[in-house]
């Protein structure tokens, strides 16, 4: 408008011709108005895969989105009204949210809390540190090398040069299997399975699963997540383990069309998957990670239905996550500040995994119960049990009976008043 006023001014066009070209400006429809804070960030992801399919220059289309306009205004509530109850207290000011269907559609895409406030896309433009989120890519890679779920590691101080990996909650356990260390997110050993594994594995491996924004050999801090991500590529690559090996890709479009109804664009109905991982260890994992929902760091996101997942966490508390899956859909969250300013210890168990549980309930609320039923049998070892296994069976036990003997002195019982019980859940 202000352009049209200064070329009129200067001579350049009519006031006839001002008026004709303002009435011709684009408007978006009502709907779209109405629900810009809900599907804005949907519009731009939608809109920039439009033209990458039918090019800059390419007529009026009408475009099909996968979108589920229930999911997606579910998914914008969840998220705005977590930070909004619980962000002061958690020193967390944004969150984002992204869901896909077993077939790779994305069917709800939250960027933030507000759009209108802020159309920075954190589902797919933001890339932050994944933390513990991470792990069973790693742990993925060291079965790809033959570790087994029920092999025993241990839970010890570890050095590599002047990095010394230390758990989250500080201390050591001892010998452990490695499916307890994924359940309690264990990070000495998540860091020896990398080791095991070798940074050319481990990148090759989250390629194939979808995952771009890593070097071609990480370093060992990527069995923690200090690589960056975002939070699409991540729920992607997570999707692998739902469909048992098989990489699809994520897609927002279902079908382009001109205003005329000429076809420029259509998905194929069923697209072959991309087989990248083995099923047998696919199963694997998904049992574990079913562990991790069920008796591990994200049993807040436990909701009555066979679920696996993994929660994480950042250095410093800047980042908190939870991805995980059902039969029927792949959900990630990330909750932190845009400013990369450190929450008030957040994890990814805590808003993260309150976020995902209620948008998952009200997501299956018509769909049957189901779990995965392409798991298979865990399998026996290919070769004779590792000796070292009972030993550290053994040294577990005295492990663990030593350590309670010291924490017993060390922090004899206290009475104390009896106190209100709390919800263990979030209100929102």
């Amino acid at each position: 408008r202000l352009v049209l006023a200064n070329m009129r001014k200067e001579g350049w066009i009519t006031a006839e011709q001002e008026s004709r070209a303002l009435d011709d400006t684009p408007r978006l429809s009502p709907l779209a108005v109405q629900d810009e804070g809900i599907y804005g960030w949907v519009l731009d992801y939608a809109t920039n895969e439009a033209v990458r399919i039918a090019g800059q220059n390419a007529p009026d289309l009408v475009v099909r989105l996968t979108i589920d306009p229930l999911l997606q205004k579910l998914g914008s509530e969840t998220v705005r009204q977590a930070i909004a109850f619980d962000g002061e207290r958690a020193g967390a000011g944004q969150a984002a949210l992204l869901s896909l269907s077993a077939d790779g559609a994305i069917r709800a895409m939250v960027g933030g809390t507000d759009y209108i406030e802020s159309p920075f896309n954190r589902a797919v433009q933001a890339r932050r540190q994944p933390g513990s989120t991470f792990k069973p890519f790693i742990y993925a890679a060291a079965l790809d090398k033959g570790v087994l779920p029920t092999d025993i590691r241990v839970d010890a101080p570890v050095k590599f040069g002047d990095w010394e990996p230390e758990n989250y909650a500080g201390g050591y356990r001892g010998p452990m299997t490695v499916e307890q260390a994924l359940v309690n997110s264990t990070n000495t050993i998540a860091v020896k399975l990398g080791q095991e594994a070798g940074g050319p594995a481990i990148g090759e491996l989250v390629r194939r699963f979808g995952i771009t924004t890593l070097p071609p050999s990480p370093d060992l801090s990527v069995a923690l997540g200090s690589y960056e991500v975002n939070l699409l590529q991540l729920t992607s690559g997570f999707q692998v383990f739902q469909q048992g090996g098989n990489r699809i890709e994520p897609y927002v479009i279902e079908s382009i069309v001109t205003q005329g109804g000429a076809p420029i664009f259509a998905r194929q109905a069923q697209p072959t998957p991309l087989a990248v991982y083995d099923v047998a260890r696919a199963s694997m994992m998904v049992k574990m990670m079913k562990k991790v929902v069920s008796q591990g760091t994200a049993q807040r996101a436990a909701f009555g239905r066979p679920a696996a997942g993994k929660t994480g966490t950042s250095q410093n508390w800047r980042d908190a996550w939870f991805v995980g899956f059902t039969t029927d859909y792949v959900t990630g969250v990330w909750v932190g500040n845009d400013n990369d300013k450190p929450m008030n210890k957040v994890v990814g168990g805590d808003i993260p995994a309150s976020i995902w549980r209620r948008f998952m309930m009200a997501a299956h609320q018509n769909l049957a119960v189901r779990d995965f039923p392409w798991l298979l049998p865990d399998p026996a070892p290919e070769s004779e049990p590792d000796p070292r296994n009972g030993y550290y069976e053994t040294l577990a036990a005295e492990f663990g009976r030593v350590a309670a003997e010291l924490e017993a002195v060390a922090n004899p019982p206290v009475v104390e008043e009896p106190v209100q019980p709390t919800p263990d859940d979030l209100p929102y």
